[in-house]
């Protein structure tokens, strides 16, 4: 895995108000964790994963290899420090929508949900909480 900088340093372009500039150039950003974790997996993973996605039409086969293949990656968010403010948001859609990453409605909805969970339970001690979205197999 990549080594992240410290909060402060990466993302104080998140701060302040919504304007037509922030909003740009937070779509430019690609500092962001949740980026920077999805990159460091490679083109490999991601060719793997789309091979995986073209061979079945099942939907429910689909949204079972989605939330596989988001699993890493939440565990790499796990301690990681962000807050999901308006302009991360913007910063990370963008990138999920490039080419790189296999067209699918049920990984950006893992995404989501992977990143929404690491950020509700970061700083919590008891694995027993982590440990739900993982074992979450409603997917």
């Amino acid at each position: 895995m990549a080594a992240w900088m410290p909060h402060s340093m990466r993302i104080s372009m998140y701060t302040g108000n919504l304007t037509k500039e922030a909003i740009e150039s937070a779509k430019q950003n690609r500092e962001h964790y949740a980026i920077q974790a999805l990159s460091s997996f490679g083109e490999g993973y991601w060719s793997k994963f789309a091979r995986e996605l073209q061979s079945t039409a099942d939907n429910q086969l689909q949204q079972k290899a989605c939330r596989r293949i988001v699993i890493p990656i939440a565990r790499a968010l796990e301690d990681q420090q962000f807050t999901l403010k308006p302009l991360e948001i913007v910063s990370i859609w963008p990138h999920i929508s490039d080419p790189f990453y296999p067209p699918s409605n049920y990984l950006g909805y893992d995404l989501s949900e992977a990143l929404s969970w690491t950020y509700a339970i970061r700083g919590i001690k008891a694995s027993a909480w982590k440990s739900l979205f993982y074992l979450d197999t409603s997917f």
